[in-house]
């Protein structure tokens, strides 16, 4: 081999090494997004803002069947939106911060059943509770309205 092909195999490879080498040291510093979640303790309603590169930002919210109804009732409505976590994502790995989830986080997944379901009199007494009631009043009446709905939908030789 040429001693020149051998000089720029060696300096490939040297160079090569330095950069991941870099890059291992430099990568869990540089974050190109992060995630932040936000929900409405009332509504249930969610809001995701993912922002790339500390510049470009995208916004998305997911409207529940809740606050559909709440906005019908009191056309004034808007969500009052409590921080949920944060995911920042870094050339090598991740990192999440959380905070705690308020009660109605339990309902998302059948709350468009719950709207769908309940008297609107049920409906209000569970829109009281969350807006006023204790963290234990809250849990207690989402159980309730829970297996309410459960026990409407099991069939008949079920129950």
């Amino acid at each position: 081999m040429a001693s020149g092909t051998k000089k720029r195999i060696v300096w490939s490879v040297s160079i090569t090494i330095g950069l991941v080498l870099l890059l291992g040291f430099v990568g869990p510093f540089i974050p190109y997004k992060e995630v932040t979640n936000w929900i409405c303790p009332v509504s249930g309603s969610t809001r995701t803002e993912t922002i790339w590169f500390g510049h470009f930002s995208h916004e998305e919210r997911t409207v529940t069947a809740l606050e559909k109804w709440l906005k019908r009732r009191e056309p004034g409505f808007e969500p009052n939106w409590q921080y949920l976590s944060t995911q920042t994502y870094f050339v090598l790995g991740r990192s999440c911060a959380t905070a705690g989830t308020p009660q109605v986080y339990q309902l998302i997944p059948i709350l468009d059943r719950v709207v769908e379901k309940l008297s609107d009199e049920r409906i209000a007494d569970l829109v009281a509770v969350l807006r006023h009631g204790s963290r234990d009043e809250q849990r207690h009446m989402i159980e309730k309205i829970v297996d309410e709905v459960f026990d409407t939908a099991a069939p008949a030789n079920m129950k």
